[in-house]
């Protein structure tokens, strides 16, 4: 029998089992998931684990590839001094080399199945019977809708163009909006920003006068009458409140070129807002106290973060990014044999009395053989890698604290 005679043999016996057992059992599996959803939205909690899934899918890719890995690589941030790093393909922006596309795609992937799941809860919040209650509508459908226009937000200042008058009609990327598996057009730069700032704008009026941060503060979990440990509405910091919503609406309208209301907004609805009185914040200043703690020192100034997503696996980043034991080919690091002589002055106006400057770099002088880490840089000059500086902030996440209660640790 001929190849080409085997491939029709074999194409037909497909198309015969799928007409008599395939389809009966991928009815099954749809009825069945269809089934499992309708489950899982028939009670308040349900909801609330449909959206903390949504947080905790984020983490995939803004736990580490658009926070501090690859984006902040191409931003410049840190030195290639290696001919052959790791991550030089990013910073030279060489979108056509495979591994470029393969972290490209995965990217994108991710970041549409989160709308996927987004949508899919946003049809049963709305839904009719449904069984979201009066007090978790706002919250959950408040919060739904801000994860939705952040993340289509972050896929167009990625995929997009710098915004202007003269790009603004470029087509960019799908706003999904359906719980639809239909195909979505592609939707020029300014369709998408009026959608995510249309979703912004709903989530601040769902949120405006339901958000427990207004009452409660940011707050840790509180016990419940039944006695368990209720935490739906605390942890706010960790979840897209009413002030993370806003600060968000205010950098959409100044990526659109307003920035009278991109002002306007930080002013009166963040800044003036987040003054309970004179002497009291919601979202305070992290002191000196907190930043140099022992043993439990934030050095991510965590008490005025408005929103972060939480990793509990924040020290592998540490080491995967920034220990000093790793070769200059896979570290992330500004070099120099002190912060003043670095790129440090660069990003802090006065690096001296910047916390952020003086206690999350520090400089690491190698003790091995220093011809591993040497290496020419990009004008074929010698570099010394005997001193360099790396990065303390992700540094011992892992240790054993005596905690209060009050810390977050994010990123």
């Amino acid at each position: 029998m001929k190849l080409k005679n085997i491939f029709k043999f074999l194409a037909v016996a497909g198309t015969l089992a799928l007409s008599t057992t395939s389809c009966s059992d991928w009815l099954d599996v749809k009825m069945n998931d269809k089934i499992m959803e309708n489950t899982l939205f028939s009670t308040n909690n349900g909801f609330m684990i449909a959206l903390n899934g949504v947080y905790m899918g984020m983490i995939d890719v803004y736990g580490e590839d658009l926070s501090l890995g690859v984006i902040d690589v191409m931003a410049q941030y840190y030195n290639m001094v290696s001919g052959n790093h790791n991550y030089k393909v990013f910073a030279n922006y060489q979108f056509n080399d495979d591994a470029f596309k393969n972290k490209s795609n995965n990217i994108w992937t991710k970041m549409y199945a989160l709308v996927a799941n987004i949508n899919g809860l946003l049809v049963h919040c709305d839904e009719e019977n449904s069984a979201l209650s009066e007090e978790y509508y706002p919250i959950v459908k408040g919060e739904a809708l801000a994860l939705r226009a952040m993340i289509h937000f972050d896929l167009l200042r990625l995929y997009g163009p710098s915004y202007n008058e003269n790009t603004k009609s470029m087509i960019t990327i799908p706003y999904q909006n359906e719980a639809k598996r239909d195909i979505t057009p592609l939707r020029s730069a300014e369709y998408v920003l009026e959608r995510v700032i249309e979703d912004l704008e709903e989530a601040v009026r769902l949120l405006k006068d339901n958000d427990p941060v207004f009452t409660t503060g940011v707050g840790n979990a509180v016990t419940s009458d039944d006695g368990l440990e209720r935490a739906d509405f605390t942890y706010r910091q960790l979840r897209l409140n009413y002030f993370a919503v806003q600060t968000l609406l205010a950098r959409a309208y100044l990526w659109k070129g307003d920035k009278a209301t991109a002002y306007r907004i930080a002013k009166e609805e963040v800044i003036d807002k987040n003054m309970v009185d004179e002497n009291e914040m919601i979202f305070p200043w992290t002191t000196p106290e907190q930043v140099e703690a022992e043993d439990k020192n934030d050095l991510l100034f965590s008490s005025e973060v408005f929103f972060a997503i939480y990793n509990s696996s924040r020290s592998k980043l540490n080491s995967s990014y920034f220990v000093p034991a790793l070769q200059l080919t896979s570290r992330l690091t500004f070099m120099g044999s002190s912060p003043s002589n670095s790129q440090i002055p660069v990003f802090y106006d006065d690096p001296d009395n910047d916390w952020r400057a003086s206690l999350t770099w520090a400089v690491y002088t190698t003790t091995g053989d220093p011809k591993d880490d040497d290496d020419d840089d990009d004008d074929g000059e010698k570099v010394d890698a005997n001193s360099s500086l790396y990065f303390l902030k992700y540094a011992d996440a892992g240790r054993e604290a005596e905690l209060d209660g009050t810390e977050t640790y994010c990123i």
